[in-house]
């Protein structure tokens, strides 16, 4: 009896780790589409010739209608409320070395998720 309860409390520790991989990857799936959406834009704005009305994000689906000044170079939030001053490659580039390390992050939680999907085959 004992030992039953404790496959069943050790399946169900299992499947929670499961269940917490599994929401863990589609955040991560998520941040990687919204860096691939900015890295369109970007590319969409630095083709802009810096006079042109756009409309610029203020909250999630939250809009206003803005002139463009410049598009030469970007205010980014580099953590720790920090702003500094890139160009819109230099950002792009730096959108693309947070979305492999999110990527990285991605495979791992696969593979522990195969982990798990393996130990309840056998």
């Amino acid at each position: 009896m004992e030992e039953n309860n404790a496959n069943e409390q050790m399946i169900q520790q299992y499947y929670e780790q499961y269940q917490q991989l599994a929401n863990y990857m589609k955040q991560l799936e998520k941040a990687i589409i919204r860096i691939e959406n900015s890295i369109l834009g970007l590319k969409e704005l630095e083709k802009a010739n810096g006079d042109e009305e756009i409309l610029a994000p203020i909250a999630d689906g939250i809009f206003l209608e803005a002139k463009l000044v410049s598009n030469k170079n970007l205010k980014v939030n580099i953590g720790n409320n920090s702003v500094v001053e890139k160009s819109i490659p230099e950002t792009i580039i730096m959108l693309e070395e947070q979305k492999k390390e999110i990527h990285t992050s991605l495979l791992d939680a696969e593979s522990k998720i195969m982990q798990i999907e393996q130990m309840f085959k056998e």
